[in-house]
């Protein structure tokens, strides 16, 4: 999405669900830090002007809306009989 928009990232990957520290997202640079809001929520308490929230919107394909409807049916229904 931002390579489409005109814009060259320099990516730095953290595992999901990374517990975020000030120190992670000091690169050496005075560069702009985009996340998802996901991310964002967890730099609150340490963000600075550096640090941006990029809205992230899924659209997905009616075929792929439907297998992904018909992949929550099957775990709420294997959940069902646990």
């Amino acid at each position: 999405m931002l390579r489409a928009a005109g814009l060259a990232p320099r990516e730095h990957a953290f595992p999901d669900h990374h517990a975020y520290a000030a120190q992670d997202l000091d690169f050496g640079d005075d560069a702009p830090v985009l996340m998802t809001a996901k991310d964002a929520v967890k730099c609150r308490r340490f963000a600075g002007p550096q640090l941006w929230e990029v809205p992230v919107v899924a659209r997905l394909s009616p075929a792929d809306g439907a297998a992904l409807i018909d992949q929550i049916a099957a775990l709420v229904a294997v959940q069902g009989k646990a």
